[in-house]
């Protein structure tokens, strides 16, 4: 077990115990059957919205962009392993690396051109040659 996952229990187990003598105190014995589960749902709910809100401001929805043609969405990309890095090449044969938000075109020689740079909670938009 790790120190984070040793954490989440620690936290998750406070949280449940609080929450049955809240509502143990305020509903009685269905309080106390009650607030564990509920707890952990309540955790569980900002946990996956704060996993959400992150990969909004840092990921981008959709994952990957449309090609350079246009013609293939996110749904269109297949991984390939070529010079020991991880490229993604989309439906029409085009290659492309994803480097923290931006998604570069790779051509055949292996040197990486601009394409589109993700916008913290906004969308995909074209990268400049510096990025």
């Amino acid at each position: 077990m790790t120190l984070f996952e040793l954490l989440g229990c620690l936290v998750a187990t406070v949280c449940s115990l609080l929450a049955a003598w809240l509502l143990g105190h305020l509903w009685g014995p269905a309080g106390y059957a009650l607030g564990p589960p509920l707890a952990l749902a309540g955790l569980y709910g900002f946990a996956w919205a704060a996993a959400r809100f992150e990969d909004a401001r840092v990921g981008g929805r959709p994952r990957f962009p449309p090609c350079r043609a246009g013609v293939c969405g996110p749904d269109d990309y297949t991984a390939v392993v070529a010079d020991r890095r991880l490229l993604w090449r989309c439906r029409c044969g085009e290659t492309y690396a994803r480097q923290g938000r931006h998604f570069r075109f790779v051509d055949e020689a292996g040197e990486d051109h601009p394409h589109l740079v993700w916008r913290s909670f906004r969308r995909w938009e074209p990268d400049g040659p510096t990025g």
